[in-house]
This record gives structure tokens, C-alpha cells and sequence, in this order.
């Protein structure tokens, strides 16, 4: 009995032990700070500078300033959206470097901003939803405001017509979503889209497949005055 008494004894306090210890570990590790291993560069996204280079249609008031503003299109273009102040560049000229990730579609628009934040509109005097840019590598994006919502569009145009088909099976592809100057359209049935007012200049157009069933495009074109640019 006195044998089995006092392995019961040892067995009771090396079971305390063992509680006390398990749980000092518990607290520390939980004290520890959080930190990565060598291997964690494989979890980042690698970037790309992008430079995004606008001109406005004229001189803005003393006090405002233009901004870049990239939309969330999860949230909703009118929810969260993150400002970036532009540097003048020249009297109608701004510019800002912004690192973005590769292989993304940036949803973005210009806004001017004094007292209140002021809209950018397109040649249709709409106010702009969104732009969109693929972030393929270091790149230059330059744009052209064509109007504010207190400044309407005034100046001349040109056409962008295109195509889309299908590089498999030379098909067409309809409902592709198209953009261009802060203009949005989609292909038709034959893979065909129209912008008829687009301000003379050089302009980004934008191509994406609705379910990502086709690789991005994305192209810059060239509008002079009553012309026509075809995009193929």
C-alpha cells in the first residue's frame, strides 16, 4: 500500500507539473511577436511602377487640386475609394508613380477637388464610372479629361470602331465589355463596338471578358478629328 500510495503521488504531481508547463507555453507563445520566415517572398505580389499622366481641359481654379482615384469594384465604385494627390506637371499637365500589382485591372477616374470633389465627365458630358488599365509591367498611362461636372466638353472628335474574334476559331465574341476615355460599351453579336465621340488625342481601350473566359486586351489608340481608328 505505501508503494502504491506514493506512486500515485508522483504520478499526481508529475501531472501538475506537466499542466503548468504546457500552459507557460501557451502563454508565451502567445506574447510572441508575429513573424515571417525567409521563404515569405514567395507569398507577395510582385509590382510594376505605373505612371499615370493626365491633362485636363484647362487651367484649374487657385485652391483645387486634381487627384487619382482608384475605385474598388468589390465595395462599389462609389465606396471606398483611395486619393491620391497629383503633381502639376505644366499649367493643364499632372502626373503621379504609383506601384501596382501585376496581372491586376485597375478600376480608376480623376476627380478635382476644392471645397467639395468635383467630377470628371467624358465627351458625352457623363460623368465618368470608372477607367481601367491591365497592369502587365511598368507602364505610362496618359489620359484626357474632357470635362468636369461644372465644365462641359468643348472640342473635336473622332471615331474607334473594332473587332473582336475569337484566335481558336476565328468566331466573333459578343458582350465583351470596351472601354475608352472613360466610355463604356460591349460587343455585339457579330464581336463589333462603336465609340463614336471620342476627344482627338491617344487614348487607352480596355477589352475584358465578363467571366474571364478570354485573356485581357489592352491597346492605345489614335483619334484625329473626324477620323476613324480601327482596333482589331
Amino acid at each position: 500500500m505505501h508503494i502504491d500510495h506514493s506512486l500515485k503521488m508522483n504520478k499526481t504531481i508529475l501531472k501538475t507539473i506537466s499542466a503548468i508547463w504546457i500552459l507557460l507555453l501557451f502563454i508565451t507563445s502567445c506574447n510572441l511577436p508575429f513573424t515571417r520566415g525567409n521563404n515569405s517572398s514567395q507569398f507577395s505580389i510582385p509590382e510594376a511602377e505605373v505612371v499615370f499622366q493626365v491633362v485636363v481641359p484647362e487651367k484649374i481654379e487657385v485652391g483645387s487640386s486634381v487627384y487619382l482615384e482608384l475605385l474598388d469594384e468589390v465595395t462599389g465604385f462609389y465606396f471606398n475609394p483611395t486619393r491620391y494627390e497629383m503633381n502639376k506637371s505644366s499649367d493643364v499637365g499632372y502626373l503621379f508613380r504609383l506601384p501596382l500589382p501585376i496581372g491586376s485591372t485597375i478600376n480608376y477616374r480623376y476627380i478635382k477637388i476644392k471645397d467639395s470633389a468635383i467630377s470628371e465627365f467624358n465627351s458625352r458630358n457623363q460623368a465618368v464610372i470608372s477607367r481601367k488599365l491591365i497592369v502587365d509591367g511598368p507602364v505610362l498611362v496618359q489620359d484626357l479629361v474632357a470635362g468636369w461636372a461644372d465644365t462641359q466638353f468643348v472640342g473635336t472628335t473622332g471615331k474607334v470602331t473594332g473587332q473582336v474574334i475569337d484566335a481558336q476559331n476565328n468566331a466573333p465574341v459578343p458582350d465583351l465589355v470596351v472601354s475608352i476615355a472613360g466610355i463604356e460599351t460591349s460587343t455585339l453579336s457579330d464581336g463589333t463596338f462603336i465609340f463614336p465621340d471620342i476627344p482627338v488625342g491617344i487614348h487607352n481601350l480596355v477589352i475584358l471578358s465578363k467571366d474571364g473566359s478570354y485573356s485581357p486586351f489592352q491597346q492605345y489608340a489614335k483619334v484625329a478629328e473626324h477620323a476613324t481608328t480601327p482596333v482589331m
